[in-house]
């Protein structure tokens, strides 16, 4: 076995711990995370208040390193199989995305296509249910994508990050959610705007991001901790 092969093994865990405080002195578990040596997740493990299991999800990846299986289990006696998702390529592209349940009964079928503009349909129960339209300006560094009633346009900077998300329904012009992000000379996020809702990140020396804080006037309200191990 080649050492890449036993790096894919090695598997990493992160645990997302909130905080009601700056005190760190109420955490609950929320999350925990497994990825191998490539930096594939391969299993997500969600808690309740009381820090107890809910629910895993689990992924499976081909010798290509695409992901070709997830599955949802509740965390009941039976961990019963709640979804899983079966995903099909073409070469190094994504083209088909299949939800099932249980009892391996389609729910949804998600198709991609590259042609002149990203497009992504999305089936329910066998009927055109959504269709995703990714549009690309160059010139204007923007990224618009329709959802039904719903229209998001992304603003980049020359680095591809997405710098302001602005959302708007056709149906409801008067209700405008914006995004601004702000990012270090590394291009790790470090701010997030979300009208008077502020979030701040921060990362160690990896680059992997240990600490979230979300404030409103500038009093912190919660806090994320994300532990490595």
């Amino acid at each position: 076995m080649s050492g890449g092969n036993q790096n894919q093994h090695l598997v990493k865990v992160k645990e997302t711990w909130k905080y009601n405080s700056e005190a760190q002195t109420d955490g609950t578990l929320l999350l925990k995370e497994e990825y191998d040596g490539a930096g594939n997740k391969i299993k997500e493990s969600s808690y309740d208040g009381r820090q107890v299991p809910i629910t895993t999800t689990e992924w499976h990846f081909n010798q290509h390193g695409d992901c070709i299986t997830q599955t949802v289990k509740y965390l009941d006696k039976k961990e019963t199989l709640k979804f899983r998702y079966d995903y099909q390529y073409d070469g190094d592209k994504k083209i088909k995305v299949t939800k099932r349940t249980g009892n391996n009964d389609i729910i949804e079928e998600r198709y991609f296509s590259y042609d002149h503009q990203k497009e992504e349909r999305i089936l329910v129960a066998g009927e055109l249910n959504k269709i995703k339209i990714y549009s690309q300006e160059d010139l204007l560094g923007s990224e618009i994508s329709y959802v039904n009633n719903l229209k998001i346009n992304y603003q980049y900077d020359n680095r591809r990050n997405v710098l302001r998300r602005v959302e708007k329904r056709t149906n409801r012009p008067d209700k405008i959610i914006a995004y601004q992000n702000a990012y270090d000379e590394k291009g790790r996020l470090i701010q997030q705007r979300i009208g008077a809702e502020v979030k701040e990140f921060d990362y160690d020396l990896e680059n992997k991001m240990i600490k979230q804080r979300i404030m409103r006037s500038g009093k912190v309200e919660q806090m994320f901790i994300y532990n490595y191990y």
